[in-house]
């Protein structure tokens, strides 16, 4: 099952294509796209402010029957835990079963492009200045 996002336009959009993926070449599974509800939008966690001083507001509901299934939750990112901790628990209390998680990218923080270039340059000039010294 997806991870539910901050509005249902950003989880269809985030998704589908995975979920395309699944029902195209392993049929025997379900994605579970269409197993949670997103019914409101709420902020961003990823762009929250306040670290693990914020109260996580669930902006879904899983519709479908999981009783008994074996789940994977599946996101883009991980950054604290706290929402699939929560989405687990939710799974859980449903009947699910959570096996697995898989996040398949990571958030970076990405220094300013003058301190890449400085870096850059200065290990090029600082090699060169070697170079000619001998």
């Amino acid at each position: 099952m997806f991870m539910p996002c901050s509005d249902e336009f950003k989880y269809a959009r985030r998704f589908k294509r995975l979920d395309w993926y699944i029902a195209t070449h392993r049929p025997e599974l379900t994605s579970g796209l269409y197993d949670v509800d997103v019914f409101e939008p709420r902020e961003s966690l990823h762009e929250a402010k306040g670290g693990e001083n914020r109260i996580l507001e669930r902006n879904y509901r899983i519709i479908r029957n999981i009783k008994g299934k074996e789940i994977i939750i599946i996101d883009d990112v991980m950054t604290t835990g706290q929402s699939v901790a929560d989405y687990k628990e939710e799974i859980e209390r449903c009947g699910g079963k959570v096996v697995a998680a898989i996040f398949y990218g990571k958030t970076i923080t990405m220094p300013p492009l003058p301190l890449i270039r400085m870096s850059v340059w200065g290990s090029h000039i600082v090699q060169a200045a070697k170079t000619r010294a001998k």
